[in-house]
């Protein structure tokens, strides 16, 4: 704020720091002068020295102490206050909302540039705003904006402003951490978390078959090769290089490290010539935020073993390794006296009761649990029906109630399948179109270059139908045949009110087959791992399907509903297409082909209709489905029609 009582803490900082006055900015006189005129003239004072002091290429503040009001904001950027939009780093604000209403704040972006971001608090008062920027991360709240890019922010409260039931500390224990889908996607997701600050106050536990050494070694490796560096933090390295390098030869040796109380570090000198330079820097810094993560995690190892007493023995020690892990890095911290569970089963659903029987055996003990303690548990959810609810039934045996179940389709997460509803909420000239009367055909197609050889044991026990097409592909068909809907939990009551009437497939409407070398796959891995779990059915899964659906719900009548799913395509890709009765067309893109994530539109001989849409981008869509792929590939023998 522009007022003098600015200076009295600068006063105050200044008694206690080794820090001359005239090293902080504004001054006295500068105060004075701009409660004489107006704060726009400081504004732009400040500007200008941090212009003149910020070296060229790494202008960005090292911390940035922030406070927060009841109301929760920061600085001077307030709720529901939208003042003229400022690219520099200090900005002059009029008309604030509160007294007084001329002030100079750092601007959110200069917020987010900052290498570290303290936020301080204090008091009853402040409990709610931070609940609302801790737990339900409202983006309405000025200091939940605060995300600093490449760097990190630190809340620091007293225990009446903290709001415990968020701050509590966290268990994510990752049954399948080595599985194909970890190794592509989820390890991946959960270092981009740990970058953004989310993983905080959690620990990682992996679970896989291998012996501690050699998991530990994999899992480590695998989350380094999956740590996508943002350009920002090399950037940051870089800027660090150039401040440390004082003597200005471009690299940075051990006595400018040792001048900034420094170790030097000989792990990332590649060349090892005893200097760093700007390259070297910069993955240092990306290598401090890996090793952070590495410093949080742990693995155990579950045999296949079918020995109850070594099962028993081995869930055991990976509650003893949780354990061990709080009272190393955590000792009496009380948000870790009570700490959530996170117990993540991205393994074969023939092993999710076992699994769980364990655990609440074993790890968790009898109830009560500790607030908040959860099972995801990935698709499919049982082989049918009659199993689905003997699985629930033995669920409820070990313990479990269904709020303690997280049942997990990542595919509505997905941005193409956002775009959908976004796109029919957003156009209602389209929208009003959306029923049998005018829309002929709705696909779901995905599509995948990749075969099963690395997961085969799991497709044996699913194919293709269970796999992806009563799940993924019915939920993103039931997103783009359901009526709008007002919130998420109206949605998913919609989304089943769609499936629910579809009418059962016929046999001449369903397509299967199966790529050649399925087979052969399927008996390397028996050969390989002859303590494998073994399927009846495994040798006559389908690794491709398609079916043709219709509704009895009036709405509906006269449009086909297709999805189509195929392993070891030409291609990768996944769309969702409206085809209308008058030709007309639009596609929904939701990963692969050569362009991610748009709406493309087609409409013969006239004009295209008005659309309001942000990521709308004009492309050709794909020509074929996988449904003519599959007559195509069973000509050339690659597809075998079952």
């Amino acid at each position: 704020m522009c007022i003098r009582d600015s200076y009295k803490a600068i006063q105050q900082i200044a008694q206690v720091l080794p820090l001359r006055e005239n090293q902080f900015f504004p001054s006295k006189d500068q105060i004075d002068l701009a409660l004489e005129h107006s704060c726009a003239r400081l504004a732009n004072e400040y500007n200008q020295l941090l212009s003149d002091f910020v070296p060229t290429g790494s202008k960005r503040f090292d911390m940035v102490v922030l406070g927060v009001g009841e109301d929760g904001h920061t600085a001077s950027i307030f709720p529901n206050h939208h003042p003229p939009e400022d690219t520099r780093a200090v900005s002059h604000i009029q008309q604030s909302p509160k007294p007084p209403a001329d002030r100079v704040s750092l601007t959110m972006p200069a917020i987010n540039a900052a290498r570290s971001v303290l936020v301080v608090a204090s008091g009853t008062g402040k409990k709610s705003v931070l609940h609302k920027t801790l737990c339900t991360k409202d983006p309405l709240v000025p200091i939940a904006q605060v995300a600093p890019s490449s760097g990190e922010v630190t809340f620091l409260m007293d225990q009446p402003a903290a709001p415990e039931e968020c701050l509590r500390g966290q268990h994510f224990v990752w049954f399948g951490s080595r599985g194909a889908l970890a190794k592509k996607y989820s390890w991946r997701m959960l270092l981009q978390l740990h970058r953004k600050g989310s993983m905080k106050n959690a620990l990682v536990h992996a679970v896989g078959s291998d012996a501690v050494a050699k998991g530990t070694s994999f899992v480590s490796q695998l989350a380094t090769e999956k740590d996508a560096c943002p350009a920002k933090e090399e950037e940051a390295g870089r800027a660090h290089a150039m401040r440390l390098d004082s003597n200005g030869d471009g690299v940075v040796d051990a006595v400018e490290f040792e001048a900034e109380a420094e170790e030097f570090p000989q792990a990332y000198d590649l060349n090892a010539d005893g200097v760093l330079d700007l390259d070297e820097m910069a993955r240092r810094s990306c290598g401090v935020a890996i090793g952070r993560f590495l410093g949080r995690m742990s693995y155990s190892q579950l045999t296949r073993t079918k020995d109850p007493d070594e099962i028993r023995s081995q869930y055991h020690k990976l509650g003893a390794t949780m354990d061990g892990m709080v009272a190393e890095l955590h000792g009496h911290d009380s948000f870790w006296k009570s700490p959530r569970h996170l117990f993540y089963l991205s393994v074969p659903p023939s092993a999710y009761v076992a699994t769980i029987k364990m655990v609440t055996e074993v790890v968790l003990g009898p109830r009560p649990w500790a607030d908040g303690t959860t099972f995801l548990i990935e698709k499919p959810f049982g082989f049918d029906l009659a199993d689905v609810k003997d699985r629930q039934t033995k669920y409820q045996e070990a313990g479990l109630e269904e709020e303690d179940i997280w049942r997990l389709d990542h595919y509505l997460g997905k941005q193409g399948v956002r775009n959908l509803l976004e796109f029919r909420s957003l156009n209602p000239g389209w929208s009003s179109q959306w029923s049998g009367e005018f829309v002929e055909r709705i696909e779901v197609v995905v599509q995948e270059e990749e075969d099963v050889e690395d997961r085969v044991d799991y497709y044996g026990e699913t194919g293709a139908v269970r796999d992806m097409m009563v799940n993924h592909l019915m939920a993103v068909l039931a997103s783009a045949g359901m009526s709008l809907a007002n919130d998420p939990v109206d949605a998913g009551i919609k989304r089943a009110r769609f499936v629910g009437e579809l009418e059962p497939v016929r046999r001449e409407d369903l397509v299967v087959a199966q790529y050649d070398g399925y087979q052969d796959q399927l008996a390397a891995h028996h050969e390989l791992n002859p303590t494998a779990r073994k399927c009846q059915h495994a040798a006559m899964a389908p690794t491709a399907a398609l079916a043709t659906l219709r509704s009895k719900d009036p709405h509906w009548a006269g449009t086909e509903f297709v999805v189509a799913h195929g392993k070891a395509t030409d291609s990768r890709q996944a769309y969702t297409k409206v085809l209308f009765k008058d030709k007309s067309e639009i596609s929904f893109h939701i990963q692969g082909g050569p362009v991610e994530e748009y709406v493309a539109i087609k409409i013969p001989n006239t004009s295209p209709r008005p659309v309001s849409y942000t990521h709308l981008r004009a492309h050709e869509t794909p020509e074929h489905l996988v449904c003519r792929l599959l007559l195509e590939k069973k000509k050339t023998n690659k597809y075998n029609q079952m």
